[in-house]
């Protein structure tokens, strides 16, 4: 095997050290500033139809999100601007009352896409459900949000406030 050679630039068309330096504190910030938002619902709960409709999860609670890519008002997070590329979320739910036969559906959403029952599981009593999935996330534009379903039991059921069980959801930056 050959020791790769060094390149040769021209003066002044090629990279100087200004970029070089750019191209090592960009990338190590980034990595070292992970993106990530992690949010829950522990003050407020969201109640769920029985109708098998998916109905967005109200997470009133912001864990982490050190590039401020959560929304309130639509309850999603949308990716930072020039950050396009693949990431991981994970959506944990929990529901009380459920019975035997009680089922609970999660989904993502996002600006573009549904994905649809990721998960489709029965929960009697205080059940929890959760999934992970990658998405792809234009960087500035597409939000994504945590959904839930329930079918079989009834009646609506309600999220859970109980300490360790808090609705939750993550989304983490895994590559462009």
């Amino acid at each position: 095997m050959t020791t790769p050679s060094v390149p040769d630039f021209i003066a002044g068309y090629a990279p100087q050290q200004p970029d070089f330096q750019s191209y090592w504190t960009g990338p190590s910030t980034f990595f070292a500033d992970r993106i990530i938002a992690r949010v829950s619902q522990q003050s407020s709960t969201t109640s769920i139809p029985d109708s098998g409709t998916a109905t967005t999860i109200l997470f009133d609670t912001v864990l982490e999100d050190p590039y401020s890519g959560w929304d309130a008002s639509t309850h999603s997070w949308v990716a930072p601007a020039g950050y396009s590329g693949w990431y991981m979320a994970t959506l944990r739910v929990a529901v009380t009352g459920a019975s035997a036969n009680t089922a609970l559906s999660l989904q993502f959403s996002t600006s573009y896409q549904t994905y649809p029952n990721l998960v489709y599981q029965a929960i009697p009593g205080e059940g929890v459900a959760s999934v992970s999935q990658y998405v792809y996330l234009i960087g500035g534009q597409d939000g994504i949000a945590g959904l839930a379903a329930i079918h079989n039991s009834g009646s609506a059921l309600s999220t859970v406030t109980t300490t360790g069980l808090y609705p939750a959801m993550e989304v983490v930056w895994i590559m462009s």
